[in-house]
């Protein structure tokens, strides 16, 4: 299944810590078996043993991708060469992997380009968009996450659940 996490900003840049970063990794820590797909170097001070740093699509390995669910962080990776984003989705629908892709609206030529690729896609939308628009302390931002990431939490707990 492939998964669009929709966000009104992005993270697009080294050691991001806005509301979609830690909300990417709120939703990586209650996934089994997660890899992560990047670009820039991840903040948030988290080992990771599945995360693979990616610069250009055309280095990605894909049978290293052997995992039950991946999170693509970045969405530049594909900035050059954005067609080749349907190699990575084909791939995951093909193995059973499961996609959480960190989205964002921009008017830019790859966005708007992985937007019609998105459409050729049966896909779950979730929307975060108004995490990013509340200014609140650590622990109230925590508490946001949590709240709103309550129905795609509850669906990754469910499909743990039914295996």
């Amino acid at each position: 299944m492939i998964n669009v996490l929709e966000f009104s900003t992005n993270s697009e840049y080294k050691f991001a810590w806005n509301y979609s970063t830690r909300t990417l990794f709120y939703i990586f820590e209650n996934l089994t078996d997660c890899m992560i797909l990047y670009k820039y170097k991840l903040s948030g001070g988290k080992f990771i043993l599945r995360k693979f740093g990616i610069n250009n699509p055309d280095k990605i390995i894909f049978n290293k991708l052997n995992g039950d669910n991946l999170i693509l962080f970045h969405l530049d990776i594909y900035k050059e060469s954005t067609h080749k984003l349907r190699d990575l989705l084909d791939y995951c629908l093909e193995n059973n992997i499961d996609v959480y892709l960190h989205h964002y609206y921009s008017n830019e030529n790859h966005i708007q380009t992985i937007n019609e690729i998105l459409e050729e896609y049966h896909i779950n939308r979730y929307e975060f968009k108004d995490l990013d628009s509340k200014h609140y302390g650590k622990s109230q931002i925590e508490k946001n996450i949590i709240e709103k990431t309550k129905i795609l939490i509850r669906e990754i707990n469910l499909k743990k659940l039914l295996g």
